[in-house]
């Protein structure tokens, strides 16, 4: 009776590691995979059916774990490739207005911080509709990728520039002065004059932009500064064009009653 009794239970621990322990052991690979875990785990080298059936879980779960990579980079990609649409202009691959209006909300926060003046300016291309009526509007882009990137030249790379509307932009100058300011706006509109724009082999035109400036408020929005700086601009393209004025509400008015005296211009500077 011992001996029976004895045989009956090395039978069933010899089950119970043969077969119960190892197929415990597979259910808690799936267990591990459900939780969204591929990491293969102690996989079961043995030659029968249970073996077979733990290695193939286990390249089932690595081929899963590769393709969830796979998908998560592909997922990743397309938000990044969205958040890239819609923050900037598809043309000239600057900010757009929404990407602008977050800019300018952060540099705000920064100016609170650290004390240091903001400025804003609008860039108005002046007579782009002749542009576009005269050449065609494949012209016209190329008229205003290139004056992008002459702006983008002249700019510090802690500024931002992006398009405010068709033939429109808007600057962010950082840790900017009344100085700093009519220099960098006097440089954009001498180096959009300073060279024709090819438009192909055979067509080049000089452009020219009128700009708006103005030194932003640290609690100031932004809808307030856009307006001063549309007054300012205003002013500049009734003063002849081709310039740039800082606005200045003595001489400009109150944003939405400009009046037309020129204030600070790049022919005074």
């Amino acid at each position: 009776m011992t001996i029976l009794l004895t045989a009956a239970a090395l039978m069933t621990l010899l089950f119970k590691r043969s077969v119960l322990d190892r197929l415990a052991q597979m259910e808690a690979s799936v267990m591990r995979v459900r939780a969204g875990s591929f990491t293969p785990s102690d996989t079961d080298a043995r030659h029968d059916e249970i073996g077979r059936l733990s290695r193939a879980l286990d390249e089932m779960a690595r081929a899963v774990g590769d393709n969830t990579d796979r998908l998560e980079a592909m997922v990743r990609e397309r938000t990044e490739t969205l958040e890239h649409l819609a923050h900037h202009d598809p043309l000239t691959s600057v900010l757009n207005r929404r990407g602008f209006e977050e800019a300018f909300a952060q540099e705000q926060n920064r100016a609170l911080r650290t004390g240091r003046p903001t400025a804003l300016a609008l860039v108005d291309l002046d007579d782009f509709k002749t542009i576009n009526d005269t050449y065609g509007h494949q012209a016209g882009d190329r008229v205003i990728i290139e004056v992008v990137r002459r702006m983008s030249a002249v700019l510090r790379n802690y500024d931002v520039c992006a398009r405010w509307g068709g033939d429109e932009f808007i600057l962010l100058i950082a840790d900017s002065s009344l100085a700093s300011l009519s220099a960098i706006a006097a440089k954009i509109v001498t180096e959009i004059r300073g060279a024709p724009i090819q438009l192909d082999r055979t067509q080049a035109i000089t452009a020219t932009v009128s700009i708006g400036a103005c030194m932003v408020g640290p609690l100031e929005t932004l809808s307030s500064a856009a307006a001063h700086a549309d007054a300012a601009l205003y002013a500049a393209k009734h003063g002849g064009r081709d310039t740039f004025v800082v606005y200045d509400p003595a001489l400009h008015g109150e944003a939405g009653h400009p009046k037309l005296q020129a204030g600070w211009s790049g022919e005074g500077e």
